[in-house]
């Protein structure tokens, strides 16, 4: 992988470096570009390859990372360690975009991440767009506030601001205390892979809550520990 010097790695919000690891070998070694605040990576699969970009974190910052089209991806969030943070397939689909192969949002502190990115199906072929976005929040503003909704699972805020009366702009939705008039949210049937451990964060007045019927395998740590109200949870028709 190319070496950063410290002094420059200081300088720069973000930088890409791309590793594939294919069946035989690894190989390393791609241009490092530098991020601002949007990026595209285009890149091909070939049959049982799996690549990983390096992101290095300069500022607290909600990253974003999608791809979509006609290759169907899988995408992982790792850590420096690389261990996983998130994992994401079929995120439903947005306006402007169309059905993303996957989407992963989530709060990052400054360091190293590493997105894999993987065929969906272990002999699948193809070429995709790797799409990487930096949303930093900027505290004691009235001019670009960030809403409580971003980090979260697509499905799930999307479902949060629906409930909110009068609301209809994720940027209109800028404190915790907003989300505490939602008593009920029904996502079932949404084709759910993975949820965040955030997703449900400032629901304390949340008593009924469906997520039955979807294609979970797995729950992050901690994920209803705020919904101190809860008195019904549908989990059934899942894969947990």
């Amino acid at each position: 992988m190319k070496h950063i010097s410290p002094i420059y790695s200081l300088l720069v919000v973000g930088m890409l470096t791309a590793v594939v690891f294919g069946q035989q070998t690894a190989m390393a070694q791609s241009t490092v570009q530098t991020v601002s605040r949007d990026f595209v990576q285009n890149s091909y699969i070939d049959r049982g390859e799996t690549e990983e970009f390096q992101i290095i974190v300069g500022l607290s910052q909600t990253l974003t990372v999608y791809s979509a089209g006609g290759t169907d991806t899988y995408g992982y969030l790792l850590d420096s360690s690389r261990r996983v943070l998130a994992q994401n397939d079929n995120s439903g689909y947005h306006s402007g975009i169309g059905y993303y192969n996957f989407r992963i949002s989530r709060q990052v502190s400054p360091g190293t991440y590493y997105i894999r990115v993987r065929h969906s199906r272990s002999r699948g072929t193809g070429g995709y767009a790797l799409h990487y976005t930096l949303l930093y929040a900027v505290e004691n503003t009235v001019h670009n506030p960030v809403s409580v909704l971003h980090g979260r699972t697509i499905k799930v805020a999307d479902e949060i601001l629906r409930k909110l009366p009068g609301i209809t702009q994720y940027n209109q939705v800028t404190n915790l205390a907003q989300l505490s008039s939602v008593t009920s949210l029904s996502l079932y049937n949404r084709g759910l892979t993975s949820l965040q451990a955030d997703d449900f964060e400032g629901l304390t007045s949340l008593r009924w809550l469906g997520l039955y019927n979807n294609l979970l395998i797995s729950l992050p740590a901690g994920i209803f520990d705020e919904l101190t109200n809860l008195q019904t949870l549908y989990l059934q028709g899942n894969r947990l």
